[in-house]
């Protein structure tokens, strides 16, 4: 790496002209990565509120279904219970008989 002091280059014709011109460019580039950074940031706000909105949607289907359901508050709260440990209802689960000694699976 080289160090000290850098010498001032100084154009002159033509490139002074494209010298010119990359200057400009430059900061056009710097003026249009600003507005993209403002524009990213009111992108993510308003995908936030989005965010906000289907979530409160979420909510009201949800309690329009619980009063629709005429169930009380505990039932639903035992039900979801059940469904969360993985305990099986009453009209879902099935018990059979089944004598280990016996084999009535077999195939001829």
């Amino acid at each position: 790496m080289p160090r000290g002091v850098r010498k001032e280059i100084e154009y002159t014709g033509k490139a002074l002209k494209v010298y010119e011109k990359v200057k400009k460019l430059e900061a056009d580039l710097k003026e249009a990565k600003e507005e993209l950074k403002k524009v990213y940031k009111e992108q993510l706000k308003e995908e936030k509120v989005a965010a906000k909105k289907a979530k409160a949607e979420e909510k009201e289907k949800i309690l329009k279904a619980i009063d629709a359901s005429g169930k009380s508050v505990d039932e639903i709260l035992q039900f979801l219970g059940k469904e969360k440990t993985g305990i099986k209802s009453k009209e879902t689960e099935k018990t059979t008989d089944i004598d280990p000694d016996t084999d009535t699976n077999t195939e001829e």
